[in-house]
């Protein structure tokens, strides 16, 4: 009971201080992203590409790998089918939709694993430096040595083709990248006081690397794997192209862009149509990760 009466227990209950200043820092962050229009862009597109992969079964208007040999090549908008056959008779809208899915595992599952494995790796080697620095990192070089496509061939061929493969290969080229990112962040912050005053208070190594070390490191590496989603579909569709990566019929953009290379001449839809939708969702990636470098970066914030 305070002085008027009034239970103290009752009273509304205010959010936090911490509360408050991440609600305004995210509340700038958005303002940041959503103040570049290609972010916006990008983020729709991805958004609307990620829900037609996952109601591909249910709103696709055949089925992906049957085909009517009588519908053979078919141009848009011809016998009821939108976007037009394949050499196969099968609906190429459907394949797309289908086919999205594939793109956008091979994409973002292999980064994902990547970002998980070169968070602990980059920070470990970037800490403590010394043998175990160096040691971590002449090992990942050794894979920065060879360009990244010839790598990921390379990997693909030693482990055969497949889904799986292409994506550990994705995740082996992606890593060593990843790392160093994490790695070189982590270097300069265990410098700064902040890390110093953890130390003198009696902080552990894991408190200081998991409590201040680990939200620094975030923002930037948040980012590039964004950006390079992108570059692993097209990756990873070029890999199907060359007939290593997944294997018909499966739908999946690569494959049909391959599918079509022997008809470009007379039906360019079959392999324009798949090529220009790697294009898009390459852009819409780089362009979300253009947005979020600027949420992470306060010097670039819209107040």
């Amino acid at each position: 009971m305070n002085r008027t009466g009034v239970s103290s227990d009752s009273a509304p209950a205010t959010p936090s201080s911490t509360e408050t200043t991440r609600r305004g820092v995210a509340t700038q962050a958005w303002k940041a992203f959503a103040a570049e229009p290609l972010a916006v862009v990008g983020l729709v597109i991805v958004v609307l590409i990620s829900l037609t992969a996952i109601f591909a079964p249910w709103i696709s208007p055949a089925d992906p790998t049957a085909g009517v040999g009588a519908n053979r090549l078919l141009p848009p908008l011809e016998g009821g089918h939108l976007l037009g056959t394949d050499g196969q008779g099968r609906d190429v809208l459907t394949r797309l939709m289908w086919g999205a899915r594939m793109s956008l595992l091979i994409g973002i599952v292999p980064t994902a694993l990547a970002f998980i494995i070169s968070v602990p790796l980059g920070m470990i080697a970037g800490y403590f430096l010394g043998w175990i620095g160096e040691g971590i990192m002449r090992l990942l070089d050794v894979f920065l040595a060879f360009p990244m496509v010839l790598l990921g061939l390379a990997i693909v061929s030693v482990l055969g083709d497949g889904m799986v493969n292409v994506m550990l290969a994705i995740v082996i080229i992606e890593l060593p990248f990843m790392a160093r990112l994490v790695y070189t962040e982590t270097s300069l912050l265990r410098q700064k006081p902040f890390i110093t005053a953890a130390k003198v208070s009696g902080s552990s190594t894991t408190q200081i690397m998991i409590r201040d070390v680990l939200p620094n490191v975030m923002g930037a590496l948040i980012v590039y794997s964004t950006t390079i989603v992108g570059g692993m579909i097209v990756i990873g569709a070029g890999f199907s192209f060359l007939g290593i990566g997944i294997q018909p019929p499966t739908a999946d953009w690569g494959i049909m862009t391959a599918d079509g290379a022997a008809v470009l001449d007379t039906s360019p839809h079959i392999s324009l149509l798949p090529g220009i939708a790697i294009i898009i969702v390459a852009l819409a990636f780089a362009w979300i990760g253009d947005g979020l470098r600027l949420a992470v970066d306060p010097k670039k914030r819209v107040n």
